[in-house]
Parts: structure tokens; C-alpha cells; sequence
């Protein structure tokens, strides 16, 4: 086989991107290499037998290099060596995905060599393999074309090219312009001084110019003397294009900043905010003193400022209507002709209304923790912060705590060595003491971390257990087989109360602030509030039509709940579980997975998974997006919010954990003074 090695190749580089093609494709054609050198060595034979096989003549006695025990020696050899001297290969799936390329030459050459392969030995008198396809000439050519181009498509469909590191517009036209530069200097008076040539040079555009180096096929080049001095004519004057529309240059109007493009610290980066707070109240100061017929008020001008940031472009600026009449007004003081300033009025208005302070958002996450057997399962709630600042994660069959003021990390239970389980779900008891473990086989445990001990095993559920709710000293849970069990853990019961209205998987469940209702949300596209007084639910809606997973309730107005749907539904909406009204929706255009409210402000944080896998940070009832968050490759699953609430931490099935700060600390921010607060300058 020939091109059909390069096939695990492209399907290695799909898997793991980083390791290089060239690395992948040489490992791929490894005992090959050997095999050329052997021979000449004369270690290994290579004999022409005329008529050996249809497709070819070559005979082989390879069995240092082309024997399957060989292959995997050389794999491992150069799987080795790549790990030691590179750092793309680190990892133990790319060293793998090397030593499987070197083997996987052995297995391509079976198919269509004759019987001239060894399994497991060096020895050539031994039985050897292959299955002869060579003989086969048609067949053996279309299984050869199809090895290389199917995955060779995958790779050209599912990996993404380098950018390109060169502008060939810009290079074309710098070759030009230094062609010109040449040539001027070569038609002018050897005898003069070289600065006298390059102050005769006429300018010539780098962008845009129409001049080229190389003349156009069938047109003839007039040869001139090198002596002969080349005549410029220049124009007699300039004369600079105008712009008739002052609105567009006044659009155009923008303060630089010398900062941009440079890595910088908290600190700078809220001054940057506050510059540019600068420039959008000088730019507003302009619009209202240059354009007085402007149809804005002042006190829209000053809420456009206040909800402007530095990232989100402002739209429609300047828009005019028709002129009208004008009216008689009374004579009063604040007339312009009596101001005293150069400014009118209306801008002076502008720089004396109260500005909110800008507000820095970091958009990249302050920490990053590796998270190995993060399941990637839109059902499940693997992920907890506790109000002690312990971090619970389910990872596979074992659950981790990590502490958030010392790192520590310390592996809590294993449910793998004698229960064969995994962990579905984890949730932290109010206080901080206990954690409830949901697995996939039913029963919901309860450990106790300062002994390091599980302390009760509650059945009931004949499924998995994927949502979990404290309530105080009661944990509710909801499972695979659609019911939801509350669990006092202060009683020897397994349950003290069924609960049962969904369809389908309970894979959502969150208790109000006051602990009266529970919300559950389910597979079946239904959200159901339960009265804790009460065996049945006390609203249902139907609204969602996709798994409502995302589940919040608000801690600053009592009953109002927020919830999201799945990939089909996409719509974050809002209730009133005080009189059962669906109030507003917002469609995020993506997956929403989870939710939760800002303990200081009336913000709202969620994570979303297809197709966009980002971060957005409302502002509630607006809905405004104060920020949008992206970091995590695959969907945002999981979200927590710390003690403090200011940080959140969110994990996804790219197997990490990051860690946010999003939410303020309620504390009102100090006020800056800005240069246009015309009340705080004496001159």
C-alpha cells in the first residue's frame, strides 16, 4: 500500500490537533524508513519477481521492520522519543495516537501484501500473512483511493487552517514600490549624491496602486539608455477630497488610544474604561453644540452615554427629522445668548448630569483547573460550591473537594471500588458540613467531610439521580424514573414524600429563598412549582419545548423564578410563582444549561451549550447583556456560584473548570472625577 498509509494520519490529526501533520504522516510511513535503510545495511531483502503481483513486482524479507512485534517496538520507540524532546506530545493520548500510526502500517500492508508478513516473531521461516489484494488490481486501487480520501475529507471538514502570516496585496504592492524606487534610481545621473536621488523620487502609494512590476504578455517594452533622464510631471496644486456630509466625519470622530494591543493589568484596564467614558461624553458635548437641531434630548444623550461601553459600537448616532416650526418661547435665563460659557445650555446639561461609574468585567477567567472525567451530559449537576468556599466536583466514579483559600485538593469517596457506580449528581447541605451524592444506580449518599465519612445511603429511585435540592435539613431528588423523593435526613426514613407529575427525566430542581416552593423542571419540556404544604403542584407550565434544566430563583423579588430550555427551545423566560403568570422570555440563540442570580445586584448569569458555548451576564428586567464570557470549547454545563457572590466557576466536557469573576460586591463604587465635570474645576 502506498498513499492509503497517510489515511490514520488525517484521522489521528482530527483527534488531536496539535500534534503536527508532518509528525503524524512520518510515524505513518516509519517502517518504511527502517525498512530502506535495512536494506541497504543489508540487514533486510528486497528482490524484483517479475509477475509477483498485478500491482507490483517487489518481494520483501522484512522482519525487523515489517513484522507486527517490529511495528510496535518502532512505535513505541518513536511514541517515546516525541514525548521526551516536544511538547505537543505530552499528553498520553497523543503519544498513543503516534505509536498507532507506526502499527497501523503493518495492518494497511496485510490487506493487500502476499503472505510475506510475521506476526509475532523475527524469525522468516516462520508462518507469515497477508491477504493479497495486490493480485486484485481494481479491487485493490478503490480500497486505496477510499483509505485516503475519506479521511483526508474529515480532516479538510473538521480542522480548522493556521491563518494566513502573509498579506500577498500589501507584499504585491511593496514590490512595486521598491520596483519604482530601483528604477528611478537607476535612470538618474550616476554623478550625483545619493540623497539628491531619493529627494527626486516621487511618492507612490503602498495600497491600492495599479502599477506592475512585470509588463503584460504581447506588450512591447520601449529599452531606454541608463543615462537618459526620466521627466516627472507633477500636478500644480493639491487639491484634497472633499466630504459634503459633516454627519459621517463627525461619526468618524474618535479619541486613540496609545494602550490597545498590549497585555495590562486590572488597574489599566478600568482607567482604559474610563478614558474612553472621557471620549464618549466630549463626542456628546460636540454633537449637541455642532448640531442644535438635534432630535436626541438631553436626557437621552445622557442614558445612551451611561448604558454606552467602550466594546459595544453605538448605533444610529445622528438621526434627523423633517424641520418643524418654531415655537415663541418665553425669554428666561438659560437661553444661550446669556450663557457665559462657550458652551450652550444644553451641553452644559450633558456634563453635569450624574454618569454611573464604568465597570471592568474580565473576559478571561482568573483560574483554570484541569477536571479529567467531566461527563459531558446535559442531565446531570456535577459541580457545587459550598458555603464554607469548598468546591464539590463529580468526576466519574469519585468525587473531589477542592478548597478555594488554600488549593488543596482531597478526593472525598470513590464509587467505583465496591459499588461499580458513578456520581450523577453533587449538592452541598446549607451549612457547609454535608454533601449529597446522587449515582447512576439510585441510592443518594450523604457524607460528612470533617470526618471523611459517608454517614447515611437513602434508596428509593430505580435510576439515576441527576438533581438535587436542599432545603434546610431536607434534600429532594429528582431521578431517571420521573419522581421526586424529599429526604429528611434527620429521621431513619429513606423518604418522607413522593412527588410525581413528569413525563420524563427530573433533571432540574431549585427551592425559593424562603424554602415554601420547589420548582422542577423536566425532559418532558414542563415546569412544575410545588407548594411545600401541599402533595400536588401548584402551577405547570408548558411553555418550553425543550428539557428545562436551568432552573434560578430570584433573591431580590419574591416569586420570580427564571428558567431555560434545551437546544430546541433557547428562550431564557421569566415567571410570577405568586400569581401563576408567565411574564416576559428572551430568545439567547443557543442551549441554555444553567442559571443563577447575583446575590448584590439584580443581574442574572448563564452558560450555554450548541452552538455557541459562552458566558452571557444580564441585566435583569432589561435584559441587557453586560458581558459575554467564552473560554470553554464544548458546552457549558455546569455552574456554581461562591459564598462571597462574586465569582462563579463553571465546567464543561472539555474536562476543565473555570473560574469567573462576574458579579460586584454591592458595594457602591468610588467615583471618578472626570475632566468634563465642569462642578469640580476652578479656573
Amino acid at each position: 500500500m502506498f498513499i492509503g498509509h497517510y489515511s490514520f494520519a488525517f484521522i489521528a490529526k482530527v483527534i488531536e490537533p496539535k500534534i503536527p501533520l508532518t509528525v503524524l504522516t512520518f510515524a505513518t510511513q516509519f517502517v518504511d524508513y527502517l525498512w530502506g535503510i535495512f536494506v541497504l545495511t543489508n540487514i533486510e531483502e528486497a528482490k524484483l519477481i517479475k509477475g509477483y503481483t498485478k500491482t507490483s513486482d517487489l518481494h520483501i524479507s522484512a522482519p525487523y521492520s515489517h513484522s507486527l512485534l517490529g511495528a510496535l517496538g518502532w512505535g513505541i520507540l518513536l511514541s517515546g522519543s516525541c514525548r521526551f524532546f516536544t511538547s505537543y506530545t505530552a499528553s498520553n493520548k497523543a503519544s498513543f495516537l503516534i505509536l498507532a500510526a507506526v502499527v497501523s502500517h503493518w495492518f494497511e500492508d496485510l490487506i493487500v501484501h502476499k503472505k510475506d508478513l510475521l506476526l509475532l516473531t523475527f524469525d522468516f521461516t516462520q508462518k507469515k500473512y497477508g491477504y493479497a489484494l495486490w493480485d486484485r488490481w481494481f479491487i485493490g486501487q478503490f480500497l486505496e483511493i477510499g483509505l485516503f480520501l475519506v479521511p483526508f475529507y474529515c480532516y479538510v471538514f473538521y480542522t480548522k487552517p493556521d491563518p494566513l502570516q502573509l498579506d500577498q496585496t500589501r507584499f504585491l504592492n511593496l514590490s512595486s514600490h521598491f520596483w519604482n524606487m530601483s528604477d528611478q534610481l537607476s535612470d538618474q545621473n550616476p554623478d550625483q549624491e545619493l540623497n539628491s536621488n531619493f529627494n527626486q523620487i516621487p511618492t507612490t502609494p503602498l495600497l491600492g496602486s495599479s502599477f506592475s512590476p512585470l509588463p503584460l504578455q504581447g506588450t512591447s517594452t520601449p529599452v531606454q539608455s541608463p543615462r537618459t533622464r526620466r521627466i516627472v510631471e507633477y500636478a500644480d496644486r493639491y487639491i484634497p477630497i472633499r466630504t459634503p456630509d459633516l454627519v459621517s466625519d463627525f461619526q468618524r470622530l474618535s479619541v486613540p488610544t496609545s494602550s490597545q494591543g498590549r497585555k495590562r493589568k486590572i488597574a489599566s484596564l478600568i482607567e482604559e474604561e474610563a478614558l474612553q467614558e472621557d471620549d464618549r461624553i466630549y463626542k456628546a458635548v460636540l454633537e449637541s453644540t455642532m448640531f442644535p437641531g438635534f432630535r436626541e434630548s438631553n436626557d437621552d444623550i445622557v442614558r445612551r452615554i451611561n448604558m454606552t461601553t467602550g466594546s459595544t459600537p453605538t448605533k444610529g448616532l445622528l438621526t434627523f427629522k423633517s424641520p418643524s416650526k418654531k415655537s415663541r418661547h418665553i425669554d428666561t435665563p438659560f437661553r444661550d445668548a446669556y450663557s457665559m460659557s462657550p458652551l450652550t445650555w444644553s451641553a452644559q446639561n450633558i456634563m453635569t448630569n450624574p454618569r454611573k461609574p464604568p465597570r471592568y468585567i474580565s473576559k478571561f477567567p482568573y483560574k483554570v483547573l484541569d477536571a479529567p472525567d467531566l461527563q459531558d451530559d446535559f442531565y446531570l449537576n456535577l459541580v457545587d460550591w459550598s458555603s464554607t468556599n469548598v468546591l464539590g466536583v463529580g468526576l466519574g466514579t469519585c468525587v473531589y473537594l477542592w478548597n478555594a483559600v488554600t488549593s488543596r485538593v482531597i478526593k472525598l469517596c470513590d464509587l467505583g471500588q465496591n459499588q461499580n457506580d458513578n456520581v450523577t449528581s453533587v449538592s452541598w447541605m446549607p451549612i457547609g458540613t454535608h454533601i449529597a451524592v446522587g449515582t447512576n444506580n439510585g441510592p443518594v449518599e450523604i457524607w460528612d467531610i470533617q470526618k471523611n465519612k459517608k454517614i447515611r445511603k437513602m434508596d428509593g429511585h430505580t435510576q439515576r439521580v441527576g438533581a438535587l435540592a436542599w432545603n434546610g435539613y431536607t434534600v429532594s431528588t429528582g431521578s431517571r424514573d420521573r419522581v421526586i423523593y424529599h429526604r429528611d435526613v434527620r429521621v431513619p426514613d429513606n423518604y418522607t414524600e413522593v412527588l410525581s407529575g413528569h413525563r420524563q427525566e427530573v433533571c432540574g430542581l431549585k427551592w425559593n429563598p424562603e424554602g415554601t416552593q420547589l420548582a422542577s423542571g423536566g425532559n418532558d419540556n414542563r415546569l412544575l412549582i410545588w407548594d411545600r404544604t401541599t402533595g400536588g403542584p401548584l402551577h405547570k407550565w408548558n411553555h418550553h419545548t425543550a428539557a428545562v434544566k436551568a432552573i434560578a430563583w430570584s433573591p431580590h423579588s419574591h416569586g420570580i423564578l427564571s428558567s431555560g430550555g434545551g437546544s430546541q427551545d433557547k428562550h431564557i423566560r421569566f415567571w410570577n410563582t405568586v400569581s401563576g403568570e408567565a411574564l416576559e422570555s428572551h430568545d439567547t440563540e443557543s442551549q441554555v444549561c444553567n442559571l443563577a442570580w447575583s446575590k448584590h445586584a439584580n443581574e442574572l448569569v448563564s452558560t450555554h451549550g450548541y452552538s455557541q458555548n459562552q458566558i452571557i451576564l444580564w441585566s435583569y428586567p432589561s435584559m441587557e447583556q453586560l458581558a459575554v464570557l467564552k473560554g470553554h470549547t464544548l458546552r457549558v454545563l455546569y455552574l456554581s456560584v461562591s459564598p462571597d457572590g462574586q465569582n462563579i466557576v463553571t465546567g464543561a466536557g472539555d474536562e476543565t473548570l473555570r473560574f469567573w469573576n462576574v458579579f460586584n460586591n454591592g458595594k457602591k463604587e468610588k467615583k471618578r472625577e472626570s475632566k468634563f465635570d465642569i462642578r469640580t474645576q476652578i479656573r
